[in-house]
C-alpha cells in the first residue's frame, strides 16, 4: 500500500478529515512502538504500513517496563 492510499483509507475509517489524518496516525503509531519491542514494531508494521510510515513513526523508542502496564492511566 502506498503512503497515499495509507492515509486514505484511515481518513474513511476514522472517519477525521484529510488534514488530520497524518498528525493523528503520526501519534498513534509512535504512542504504539513506545509500548512495542523492536521485533513486535516490526511484525506489526511490515504487512500494512507503507515504507514511509515505518522507517519514520513506528520504531520503538524503547522497552516497556514491568511497570508501565501496572501504572496506566487509561480509562
Amino acid at each position: 500500500m502506498d503512503y497515499a492510499t495509507f492515509l486514505d483509507t484511515i481518513t474513511r475509517r476514522a472517519p477525521v478529515p484529510p488534514e488530520k489524518a497524518e498528525p493523528l496516525t503520526r501519534a498513534t503509531l509512535e504512542t504504539l512502538a513506545e509500548r512495542l519491542t523492536r521485533g513486535e514494531a516490526e511484525d506489526l508494521a511490515r504487512p500494512s504500513c507503507p515504507s514511509r510510515c515505518r522507517n519514520r513513526w513506528f520504531r520503538p523508542l524503547r522497552r516497556p517496563s514491568p511497570s508501565d502496564s501496572t501504572n496506566s492511566s487509561i480509562g
